[in-house]
């Protein structure tokens, strides 16, 4: 059986390793083939039941061997061959018989300050043909305080390149430099231009510079000291919010915290001390520790910053905020039961109001986060392990493979272990961004903490500052693939995969339509539905799902909240389901989902019982996955818009549920009626249409983040690439061996 493996169009995809790549960004994209772990919909569940996380050194079966498809074993032969009926020897099932999903991969992006056309030693020695060629591109960057330096290898169908940002903002440029660049203009002209001030410390945090922020918020605050004439207003209005939390987040908390506690009752064996933080940790190393020690301060200066940006005034909390980072995964699964978590986890990790604690794991939880640490760990070599590779060393090399392994192998590894150390880097700012964020929230009082309140109001909170940890994954309506990604998500910018993915869900609410009643009316149901928690209810049973939205029918009768909806890039969506067909749509209920409906295809939360039970399985995952992105999305949009355009409105809202009574569950008719006495909204048809329409016409003033990347099919290389231009293995070329050769260090 012929099988395609997904790559990006040429204009896109770097089709050789030695082709040069001038690079603001590098995206790497390594494909995972096999079934791996099953990936639990809606999120990684956290209670008893089948398909367990596994935790560290659990690798989930593969065909062909531990490291599975999707690695070649250094100097080993690939892919198993696939039999009769896309089943690999042994009798398991190939997932990818047919296609590889395009969301079955880890993408990365790296910041690219340097010319990656010039070649370099393979290793930091004396360059030889044939025991330490040059190679290029060679990358050098560094991750908090980590200096990296790697040579980099694609085979343009496993691990694949994107240029796409190799011009954003510049040549060997990235959005750090620019600012630094710019700052550096700004101090030599005096510091004069408040305004250019401030928006450097807004664009810094933007991209995510948490650190340049408050190195130039300083300067500016600075600046403008004792000056009472010539300051914008804007500027003014940061200067004050920014003095009041300054020495806050420069000298630290003052409190102690109550980690002796919690140390005694998580049996925790260490606590790291930080400014604002006390970690408690079991076994993981101090380095493992530190790093999230400065992601979790980074994104603390970061949510007090953007604030002040918008001349809101917080207070720093004067006792450290508690963190556990566990033993391993599985061990978050166990504390998310005892800690009162939601069942199930959307980011690596949660946040539990009840008992103020922070829980991060040390490793991805979901499926594709798990089958690739497992594939990456199985490529190092005996002796070879992720940290030498990213210092430079490898084993030695040899361009016959001969006395050595081949440098494009060695090379592999270490590309391997790059996006592995980067994936990690961003599963863990994703986990922060979201979870950190919601315990700052309340440390604030931004939130109350003992009011039951609507999980959209929660969800939209954390999503606002979330950074994502993937792109957005999925295919249009001729099924080919596509990712939406950007170059540095940041903060008080629009999450771009659900910005990405609102408009894959609701195109037809965003842009103008001749229809204009019948788009109204569509845009007040997903408003209610908002408020009454719709989208997030229909989630709760585990075996079926229960979409608010009506179904929209086209010919084929496949609907369109059924999860096989999809869109064209960057526009309305035009799979299957889009735009009115024949039938009768339900009606809207205020957040309740169609009932009595007729089982069948097309039907939300309606399982054909007859269908194979590998295709209803997968039907039900797709099924809580489009419903759980509705959700989400929705939920980030409104509170996006509250947030940006409507803040005094959104704090009386806030303010009017913190009045509830504690702990008590609110109907959806209180909900509705708050919000609209709290945003002066009348509770009629009109007044809601009224304030949907100018809701949806914002959304679609902001500008997208994301940028749509095409994936598309190819065909593994018959010969693999030879990035070295050395004859193929087992072809001495002549004069070999040389004389006086140069060996590569040791590793």
């Amino acid at each position: 059986m012929r099988r395609f493996l997904f790559a990006a169009v040429p204009a896109l995809l770097v089709l050789a390793v030695a082709t040069p790549v001038h690079a603001g960004y590098l995206i790497i994209r390594i494909v995972l083939e096999g079934s791996g772990s099953v990936e639990q919909p809606g999120g990684t569940p956290v209670g008893p039941g089948p398909n367990p996380t596994p935790g560290p050194g659990v690798r989930p079966a593969f065909p062909g061997g531990e490291g599975g498809p999707g690695f070649r074993q250094p100097g080993g032969t690939g892919q198993p061959p696939i039999g009769p009926g896309g089943v690999v020897p042994g009798g398991v099932p190939s997932a990818n018989a047919a296609q590889i999903e395009g969301s079955r991969s880890v993408v990365v992006v790296l910041p690219v300050e340097e010319d990656l056309t010039k070649a370099a030693p393979f290793y930091p020695r004396n360059a030889n043909t044939f025991y330490n060629p040059l190679w290029q591109p060679k990358l050098h960057t560094t991750l908090h305080g980590e200096k990296i330096v790697t040579n980099l290898f694609t085979d343009s169908t496993m691990i694949q390149w994107y240029t796409t940002f190799k011009e954003t903002p510049g040549l060997r440029k990235t959005h750090a430099t620019d600012l630094r660049e710019r700052h550096a203009r700004w101090a030599k002209a005096g510091k004069t231009d408040y305004k250019v001030g401030l928006a450097l410390v807004v664009e810094a945090l933007s991209f995510g510079a948490a650190g340049d922020a408050q190195t130039y918020a300083d300067d500016l605050l600075t600046a403008v000291e004792g000056k009472k004439d010539g300051v914008p207003p804007e500027v003014a209005a940061f200067a004050r919010a920014y003095a009041a939390v300054q020495p806050g987040l420069k000298a630290g908390a003052t409190k102690r915290a109550a980690s002796e506690f919690w140390q005694s009752k998580l049996e925790a064996g260490t606590v790291t001390p930080s400014p604002h933080f006390a970690i408690l940790s079991w076994d993981a190393t101090e380095e493992e520790v530190f790093r999230r020690r400065a992601l979790l301060e980074d994104n603390f200066k970061a949510f007090f910053l953007w604030h002040a940006t918008r001349g809101i005034e917080l207070k720093v909390p004067d006792a450290p905020l508690l963190v556990a980072l566990p033993k391993q995964g599985r061990d978050v699964n166990a504390l998310a039961r005892a800690l009162d978590a939601p069942p199930r986890l959307l980011a690596d990790g949660f946040y539990s109001a009840e008992h103020g604690i922070l829980v991060l794991s040390p490793e991805r939880l979901d499926a594709v986060g798990q089958t690739f640490a497992a594939q990456a760990r199985s490529t190092y070599r005996e002796g070879v392990n992720q940290k030498g590779l990213l210092a430079g060393r490898g084993p030695d090399v040899d361009v016959t493979g001969q006395k050595g392994m081949k440098p494009d192998d060695v090379a592999r590894m270490q590309t391997v272990a790059l996006v592995e150390r980067v994936a990690d880097e961003q599963a863990a700012v994703a986990a922060i961004s979201r979870e950190g964020t919601l315990q700052l929230l309340y440390a604030t009082n931004q939130l109350p903490q003992f009011v039951a309140l609507p999980q959209w109001v929660t969800a939209g909170a954390v999503n606002f500052f979330a950074r994502p940890r993937d792109p957005f994954f999925f295919a249009d309506k001729d099924g080919k693939w596509w990712m939406n990604v950007s170059p540095s998500p940041g903060y008080g910018v629009p999450n771009y995969v659900l910005q990405r993915q609102l408009r894959h869900h609701y195109a037809p609410l965003i842009d103008d339509r001749r229809d204009r009643k019948e788009q109204q009316a569509e845009r007040v149901a997903v408003l209610k539905n908002v408020l009454s928690d719709a989208y997030f209810l229909g989630l709760r049973d585990p075996k079926e799902v229960s979409d608010p939205d009506p179904v929209k029918q086209d010919k084929s009768g496949v609907g369109l909240n059924t999860g096989g909806g999809t869109g064209t890039p960057g526009g309305q969506p035009t799979g299957p389901g889009v735009g009115p067909g024949p039938g009768v749509r339900p009606p809207f209920g205020l957040g309740q989902p169609p009932v009595g409906s007729p089982a069948g295809p097309g039907v939300p939360g309606v399982i054909d019982p007859n269908a194979p039970r590998d295709d209803t399985v997968a039907l039900l995952r797709k099924k809580r996955e489009a419903l759980t992105e509705k959700g989400q999305a929705t939920a980030w949009a409104l509170y996006y818009y509250l947030a940006k355009d409507r803040r005094d409105e959104l704090q009386r809202f806030l303010g009017e549920l913190a009045a509830q009574p504690r702990d008590l569950p609110l109907d959806a008719d209180t909900v509705v009626n708050l919000f609209c006495r709290s945003l002066g909204v009348a509770n009629t048809p009109e007044g809601l249409a009224k304030f949907t329409d100018a809701w949806f016409e914002y959304i679609k003033t902001v500008p997208p983040v994301g940028i749509d990347i095409p994936l598309v099919e190819v065909k593994p290389s018959a010969t693999p690439m030879n990035p070295t231009g050395t004859p193929p293995t087992g072809v001495p070329p002549k004069g070999f061996p040389p004389k006086g050769n140069v060996r590569p260090v040791d590793d």
